[in-house]
């Protein structure tokens, strides 16, 4: 949410008109505290619930980066499906994606970001465990 859609013009001039109805909505609050809790959540998870030696024992860094590849051109392809039932794009900023460069563009930024997610994970799981 935060590196597609926060920043957004589109979406913060929508959110201004949201805010200036009667009754008022407050729709970027309202996105912000709907996604800001997952990262922390997740970092918890591993950092406190979870034994590491069976999480490290079972899963593989290698499987974790290729799902992260699934996951980007997956969510990618859904995006443009849904693109051409609809004639929609969920995000403003796809309309200028005119190039086969600019979609590759879009998705090696969407596979890093979700690769230092995927890495902090790992690397929480390298550390001893809370209990």
């Amino acid at each position: 949410y935060f590196t597609l859609v926060h920043f957004n013009p589109v979406f913060m001039e929508t959110c201004a008109e949201k805010a200036a109805r009667d009754p008022p909505y407050d729709l970027r609050t309202r996105c912000i505290w709907m996604h800001s809790f997952a990262l922390p959540i997740a970092v918890l998870d591993i950092a406190i619930a979870r034994q590491h030696g069976p999480l490290r024992a079972d899963s593989s860094i290698v499987a974790s980066l290729l799902m992260v590849v699934f996951y980007v051109l997956f969510y990618i392809g859904l995006i443009v499906a849904n693109f051409r039932v609809t004639g929609y794009w969920p995000y403003e900023f796809l309309k200028e994606f005119k190039t086969v460069g600019k979609w590759i563009s879009f998705a090696v930024a969407q596979s890093a970001i979700m690769t230092i997610f995927c890495l902090i994970s790992w690397g929480l799981a390298l550390v001893p465990s809370a209990w």
